[in-house]
């Protein structure tokens, strides 16, 4: 009896638990709030002027010590759109629109659709990368 309560519990323990794993959305412009959010200092033991990384994200810190990219290889994490790595290329248009730019890798099997603060790596017609960075004034 105490054995099929303690695995109810630890069933329980794990459905919950990983819904739990994000704080929150990767927004555009600002990143995931409370935990790496653009414009704010990286913290300690970040590395000024070069990639880190922290709960799964990598994000690049400037010579002052403040977060100016972000980047998603995880399916862990979504846009407040729902968009997460893998999901299909049709998607991102369905949900951002035209994007205001697109930029082809030299072997031209990857292109990035840039957007007002989010950026779509797409490749074989899947997201395979999230950036967040600043809202510039249009």
């Amino acid at each position: 009896m105490k054995v099929k309560s303690i695995l109810k519990l630890v069933g329980i323990f794990l459905i919950f638990g990983a819904a739990q794993t994000q704080a929150g959305y990767l927004v555009s412009g600002l990143g995931l709030e409370g935990v790496l959010e653009i414009g704010r200092e990286a913290g300690p033991g970040a590395v000024k002027e070069a990639w880190n990384e922290r709960q799964g994200l990598k994000f690049k810190v400037d010579a002052g010590g403040i977060i100016v990219l972000i980047k998603c290889d995880s399916p862990d994490f979504a846009t407040d759109e729902n968009i997460r790595v893998g999901a299909p290329e049709a998607d991102v248009l369905r949900r951002y629109g035209a994007p205001r730019n697109e930029d082809k890798n030299k072997r031209g099997d990857e292109v990035l659709y840039r957007y007002p603060g989010i950026g779509f790596t797409i490749k074989n017609n899947q997201v395979i990368s999230i950036y967040i960075f600043p809202r510039y004034k249009e």
